[in-house]
Order: C-alpha cells, then sequence, then structure tokens
C-alpha cells in the first residue's frame, strides 16, 4: 500500500466518523458532508450519472452515481471526480474501474486514478471513500490524489 491509499483510509475514517455511518449513503447525506467540510467553491456537489456540472476556472471536485437520474435501479455505486483547468478530469473508482460504454460512459476521456482496489467487493462505503478521496485531492493535488 503506497502513501497516497494510507492518507485515503485515514480520511475515509474521519469521514465515516463525522457522517456515523461506514456503510450506504444518500445523495442527500454526501451532499450534507460536502457543504460542511469542503469550500464551496471547491466541492462542486453531488449528481447522477448523466449530469456533470459546469467546469469551474479552478480545480474542484464532485462526487457522481454511476446510475442515471431517470434510473429506477437503486444499486448505483459512488466516484469521486477532479476538474482542474487545462487537464482531463481524473476518476476515482473505490473499485479501481475504468470508464467504458458500460461504465461511466461520460468520462471515457478522463484519467484515472490508480486501478488497485480501495474498497472491498462486499463494502458498501463507496459514498465515504469518494469523499475521503475529495480531502485528499484538495489537500494533496491532482497528481497525490491520481495515486490513490
Amino acid at each position: 500500500m503506497d502513501s497516497a491509499d494510507i492518507i485515503l483510509q485515514i480520511y475515509a475514517r474521519q469521514v465515516a466518523a463525522r457522517m456515523q455511518s461506514n456503510t450506504t449513503t444518500s445523495t442527500s447525506e454526501l451532499q450534507a458532508y460536502g457543504n460542511l467540510y469542503f469550500p464551496k467553491q471547491r466541492f462542486l456537489g453531488v449528481f447522477a450519472a448523466d449530469i456533470t456540472p459546469k467546469r469551474p476556472p479552478h480545480g474542484a471536485f464532485y462526487i457522481q452515481n454511476t446510475l442515471r437520474s431517470d434510473s429506477e435501479d437503486r444499486s448505483g455505486h459512488w466516484v469521486a471526480v477532479a476538474v482542474e483547468p487545462g487537464r482531463k478530469p481524473l476518476l476515482f473508482d473505490s473499485f479501481g474501474r475504468k470508464p467504458s460504454a458500460n461504465f461511466m460512459p461520460d468520462l471515457m476521456h478522463a484519467d484515472i486514478t490508480d486501478p488497485d482496489l480501495n474498497q472491498e467487493l462486499e463494502s458498501t462505503r463507496c459514498g465515504q471513500l469518494s469523499m475521503a478521496w475529495g480531502h485528499l485531492y484538495l489537500n494533496y493535488g491532482y497528481a497525490v490524489a491520481r495515486m490513490a
């Protein structure tokens, strides 16, 4: 485990403690956490897979679900995306997946973080890990966040 992954797991424990939950999270729970713990201009919000926020003129991140807004399925998964001027978006998926035609197709042009597994397959703490990755990105920058 490299240092970016260690920092990510430390942040994940802090996020879970603050949220008082280490399991499935809702859009409203994640939005409330983001509003409380991140500067407004650096946290763009929580979105469905088919909604992408307007790109700001500075570095920021957002949380996105793998489900579209019109999906009746409720078994989505949270990922995080960093956006910076002059760079491709950076996608963090705690399962280490790359975008494809079937998974996050709107982000197929994005850079991805280290494809290592940051979450056990049976775990449902992707929301907490995505927020933890947001802390890592905002505090250590794009290059370190890419290693997680």
